[in-house]
């Protein structure tokens, strides 16, 4: 019984955020042209992990494709740099994703690499990325559900060659006063809320059918732990 009590829990937990959004997987350095490379993230919004492969098309722009499993976070984004100096860049990315609450983004990124010498002159520098950026976010849906227009920032760094991890929150003011993201006693639906707003986020209802809808807090959380693998190559993958 106490087991049953303890893994209770986490199984809301993943099925809260099985109705989120999702969002590209990041990488800070463009890819080189016509070259692939190849990762695999897990995030807070997906659950069960996602593979992405990144095509360059230019020196200063890349095609992103996500697939998710069975598809949900399956998606396309592409990625321009608009500003470069020495270690510093800027750069917008549009994404679509599939969901139940498939959504649009547009992202402004600002990049900044620390490039650290080792004293040892047989070993690599160690690189590493770190970036920020505002996003909005559009969740459209048909007559029955409506849409949801979010926005919001977010933070990100690459430690390290092979990993790196972003968060970030994107917000519908529409849905919900952005002072009671923290208040978990918060439901539109309630008397109290009535009392106090009126009939203002009546027809903003942060569920359905059990699940998250598209006005939900959840739905505009982020949290990604991105794996990058490096170039893709079948006869590496698969050696005959």
């Amino acid at each position: 019984m106490n087991k049953v009590r303890k893994i209770t829990p986490l199984v809301l937990l993943l099925a809260l955020w099985m109705g989120c959004a999702t969002h590209p997987s990041i990488s800070p350095e463009i890819t080189p042209v016509d070259e692939i490379n190849w990762g695999y993230t897990f995030s807070v919004e997906n659950t069960i992990p996602m593979i992405w492969f990144r095509r360059g098309l230019s020196e200063k722009s890349d095609l992103g494709l996500r697939i998710g499993f069975p598809f949900y976070g399956t998606g396309m984004d592409y990625t321009q740099i608009v500003m470069q100096k020495d270690n510093k860049w800027d750069a917008i990315n549009l994404s679509f994703a599939i969901n139940p609450n498939s959504n649009f983004d547009f992202t402004y990124y600002k990049f900044k690499r620390k490039i650290k010498k080792s004293k040892d002159a047989s070993k690599p520098e160690k690189v590493k990325v770190r970036w920020k950026g505002f996003r909005f976010m559009y969740i459209p849906q048909n007559e029955i559900r409506g849409n949801s227009f979010r926005f919001g920032f977010l933070m990100g760094r690459k430690p390290k060659q092979g990993f790196g991890y972003e968060i970030g929150y994107f917000h519908d003011f529409a849905s919900m006063p952005i002072s009671k993201i923290l208040s978990f006693k918060w439901d539109n639906q309630s008397a109290e809320v009535k009392n106090d707003w009126g009939s203002t986020y009546d027809n903003y209802p942060h569920s359905r059918g059990g699940w998250p809808s598209e006005y939900a807090r959840g739905t505009g959380l982020s949290f990604q732990l991105m794996y990058y693998l490096g170039d893709f190559d079948l006869k590496n993958i698969f050696p005959k």
